[in-house]
């Protein structure tokens, strides 16, 4: 075997491990992704302690403006930061993203409802939740700072 085919083989299979370390990588981090867990949170200068599932899906889905002791309780959401906008409606209400915009886009419509204030970011959702203690969000449990209180978390 001369060395310029030599050369070539060795840079088919270097390749070939790049690409099938590549592709193992993305999955594992997508599984990872998958396992990450998702908590509903408001400020520590709030009066909410705690809520249920059905009290958090109610409040996201237009339901309910308050939470079971009758105060207001205000719902943000996070635009889809690293899915995490996806995998919180998935859990909430078992339907697809698409599926709560469309049902959202159907609620507008009839004007019963306004959907949550949407925040650009987890940090801007963060902040806002500072400045008013009568909202809730949802972050990733790596996201939690002392400020913040966790009202629930889904069962993974």
């Amino acid at each position: 075997m001369n060395n310029l085919s030599f050369m070539s083989l060795t840079s088919k299979v270097v390749k070939r491990m790049i690409l099938t370390t590549t592709l193992l990588m993305a999955i594992c981090g997508q599984a990872k992704d998958e396992t990450v867990s998702i908590v509903v949170v408001t400020s520590t200068d709030s009066d909410f302690k705690q809520a249920t599932h059905e009290e958090v899906l109610d409040l996201f889905m237009g339901k309910k403006r308050a939470l079971s002791d009758g105060r207001a309780a205000f719902p943000l959401d996070i635009e889809n930061e690293n899915g995490l906008k996806q995998g919180f409606y998935e859990r909430l209400t078992g339907l697809s993203l698409a599926r709560v915009n469309a049902y959202w886009s159907r609620i507008k419509f009839t004007g019963r409802a306004r959907p949550p204030l949407s925040m650009s970011s987890s940090e801007n959702a963060i902040s806002y939740l500072k400045q008013n203690p009568g909202s809730v969000t949802y972050l990733f449990s790596y996201q939690l700072t002392p400020e913040l209180t966790i009202l629930y978390q889904f069962n993974e």
